[in-house]
């Protein structure tokens, strides 16, 4: 019975040892592609230059608004210039609160949709590399060290799916093909491989 057994242990760690051996995993730090990404930068610094407007707008509005209350705390509380003055400052001031509103809410979804179209453009040259290297399962993972004085980076590090790989890592490769189409004209790029 012990020989059946010893037998069959050998068997399963055969047959394991070949599957795995099969299998071709790699890892990939998608928030250092994205970090990377020239495109990305790109878009989300002119997203940036956008809301720095906006908030100089908003600035210029509350100034306004300033000026004009200045204005009627000297004007004489009964009169109908009053009235109309403070009704107009609270109209100005409701009004710049909603644009305000509308707008932020306007930059949080350009944001994500920015992110979602870099998201889709990495994953298509992931699957395209994955192909054409013969590989069956990306993993993701952070490649950062862990900070031993920051709480949420050592639970980051903790946490982190990936253990242990060695020369697995596909994110440099990536990195280049997401910005072959962003590097400067003229500069010939090499077809990045992976270590297997």
């Amino acid at each position: 019975m012990r020989y059946l057994q010893k037998i069959l242990f050998f068997c399963v760690l055969f047959s394991s040892s070949a599957i795995l051996g099969q299998q071709n995993v790699v890892v990939i730090d998608m928030g250092k592609v994205f970090q990377d990404h020239i495109g990305f930068k790109k878009s989300m610094a002119a997203l940036q230059a956008q809301v720095e407007q906006f908030k100089l707008t908003i600035q210029n509005d509350r100034t306004k608004i300033q000026q004009d209350s200045e204005i009627l705390a000297g004007l004489d509380r009964t009169t109908a210039e009053f009235k109309s003055k403070e009704a107009a400052v609270a109209k100005m001031a409701a009004d710049m609160q909603v644009n305000h509103n509308l707008k932020n809410r306007e930059f949080m979804e350009e944001e994500a949709k920015l992110y979602y179209r870099t998201y889709v453009d990495i994953l298509s040259t992931v699957q395209g590399f994955c192909r054409q290297n013969g590989i069956s399962l990306v993993v993701r993972f952070s490649s950062e060290n862990m900070d031993t004085t920051d709480r949420a980076s050592v639970l980051a590090g903790v946490n982190n799916v990936v253990v242990y790989q060695d020369q697995r890592d596909i994110t440099e490769a990536i990195t280049t093909l997401v910005n072959r189409g962003a590097s400067l004209a003229g500069q010939p790029q090499d077809s990045p491989n992976v270590n297997r």
